[in-house]
């Protein structure tokens, strides 16, 4: 245990954190590129030539393959991609269903995550949800050889676990984190989420072709053997709270609870649910995130199909080129927070035009850039310039309507966040639906098309609502809590005090995150 108290506890938590996160991702972005190795492939003779469309008549054809051996299977009506032993005749509504079922469950949970992680602590929320989507991981080659109802009840079961440790992890790192490092413990915690959807990308494209362990099987073995494995780890070293850790060194707990002030409140929020739900600028919010979510999934769990059946790359190539644009997104949002805070600080404009200016960036702008995909027919390279910039401006939309929540009411900022992820999660089980009903013949250019333009029509019209009525302002009913008891925490005590009958307001933990110094 020497190195133990050699790494300071909050560091391991952090550490664990982010890699809890990139289980997450990997666990619910991996059959995205899966499925490309588990469903047949419709083939017809490609009769268009790679490159740019000329004519309205090549919108009805498909892409040559780029690979020699793919050019070989051109006249064969149904194909398997990689070297997996089985594949399944599952048509693009079958594929709809399967690739969206997640949400169905995902969307149940989200705002019961905050609320028992604060009753019952965040750590075995976290953990079990993890561990539970991971077992679940290890059936889902089972099940899509019963049928794919299978899959999908699997796949509802997963989101219904996985959609309770974003809220928990934010409760943990309220109680985790001094006042003055939160802004950068957030940062590097949810930095997991990319990096997982970049590993399940790149990973999946590489398992399924390589053949290990029958291919696209070994997706989720791998992944959901990594979770197991993480969540024991997490067990033995994190624990709920500073205070409960039995191997964290006085100085440390002194240290934490020091910095998140001499008097720590245990507050009762009182959410003002008749104001917040008659807020046009709560409205607003949860329109933007639908918009914003809408880009989002598209890259996670619609561009490897793109890729596949309309550009024809392999699956290799498809896990390298589907991880471009969230590679980019995660460096873009970190660079649009920094300019955000530097515009901020420097008072160049009001809040709420700040917050506008980032969700238009993030927003709007890749909406655009969404509506010149179909102009690039079957020419790869401006393809993907194309979806890798949509990616890279998106991530700045993080300092847009999310941020937002905190400036207008940080008293209930979780509050206003899982409302809004309600709309968020909407996009993860219609984007598929829609996709399955549009696309008939699978990799027709003009079908494809047609749900680009959707998207990009829905992008735009979201981010200029944001603009007529999103608001960052602090609302009449932004603050609104009421102090319940407090305990006092000195270098060797733990016990709480007898609470004084004057006490003074103070704002919630968890929304105190624009301090930016070192852990």
């Amino acid at each position: 245990q020497e190195w133990m108290l050699l790494v300071p506890a909050r560091h391991i938590f952090v550490l664990m954190g982010f890699l809890g996160l990139v289980n997450v991702y990997t666990l619910r972005v991996s059959l995205s590129v899966a499925i490309v190795a588990m469903v047949r492939h419709t083939e017809y003779p490609p009769v268009a030539a790679v490159g740019n469309l000329s004519s309205a008549s090549e919108m009805q054809t498909q892409c040559l393959p780029r690979n020699p051996q793919l050019m070989e299977q051109a006249n064969v009506t149904s194909v398997g991609l990689g070297h997996s032993a089985t594949t399944f005749d599952w048509d693009s509504s079958v594929q709809g269903l399967v690739l969206g079922s997640f949400f169905y469950g995902y969307i149940l949970t989200v705002i019961p995550g905050g609320v028992l992680a604060e009753q019952f602590g965040p750590k075995w929320l976290i953990g079990g949800g993890i561990l539970i989507t991971s077992v679940l991981s290890l059936l889902i080659p089972l099940a899509a050889n019963l049928h794919h109802l299978a899959v999908v009840a699997i796949r509802i079961l997963q989101g219904l676990a996985e959609g309770v440790t974003f809220p928990a992890m934010h409760c943990m790192i309220s109680l985790w984190t001094p006042i003055t490092s939160r802004s950068r413990v957030v940062s590097i915690i949810q930095a997991g989420s990319d990096v997982g959807a970049v590993v399940a990308m790149i990973g999946s494209g590489l398992l399924a072709d390589s053949g290990f362990l029958g291919g696209w099987p070994s997706i989720f073995y791998v992944f959901g053997l990594f979770g197991i494995l993480w969540f024991f780890t997490w067990c033995f070293l994190v624990y709920d709270t500073p205070m409960g850790h039995p191997r964290i060194s006085t100085k440390e707990l002194d240290y934490i609870l020091s910095n998140q002030g001499s008097e720590q409140a245990e507050l009762k929020k009182k959410v003002p649910w008749r104001k917040v739900l008659l807020s046009a600028a709560v409205w607003s919010g949860l329109l933007s995130h639908f918009g914003f979510n809408w880009i989002h999934y598209i890259f996670l769990t619609e561009m490897p199909t793109y890729l596949t059946s309309v550009l024809r790359y392999d699956l290799g190539s498809n896990g390298l080129l589907s991880a471009i644009p969230n590679i980019l997104g995660a460096l873009f949002s970190c660079l649009g927070s920094v300019i955000s805070d530097c515009l901020r600080k420097r008072h160049s404009m009001s809040i709420t035009t700040n917050r506008k200016v980032f969700n238009s960036i993030g927003v709007l702008v890749p909406g655009l850039f969404l509506l010149l995909v179909p102009t690039a027919g079957c020419n790869g390279f401006w393809n993907m310039v194309l979806l890798s910039a949509a990616g890279a401006l998106h991530g700045m939309g993080h300092s847009g309507f999310m941020a937002a929540y905190i400036d207008m009411a940080p008293d209930f900022a979780g509050t206003l966040l899982g409302i809004s992820n309600i709309g968020g999660s909407i996009p993860g089980f219609a984007i598929p639906s829609l996709l399955g009903w549009l696309v008939k013949d699978e990799g027709f250019l003009a079908q494809w098309a047609a749900f680009f333009y959707i998207g990009s029509v829905i992008a735009i019209l979201t981010a200029l609502e944001f603009v007529l009525f999103g608001s960052a302002d602090l609302q009449s009913w932004g603050l609104g809590l009421v102090n319940v008891s407090v305990v006092k925490y000195g270098a060797s005590s733990s016990r709480a005090s007898s609470p004084p009958t004057d006490l003074p307001r103070v704002p919630p933990k968890c929304t105190d995150l624009e301090v930016d110094l070192p852990l």
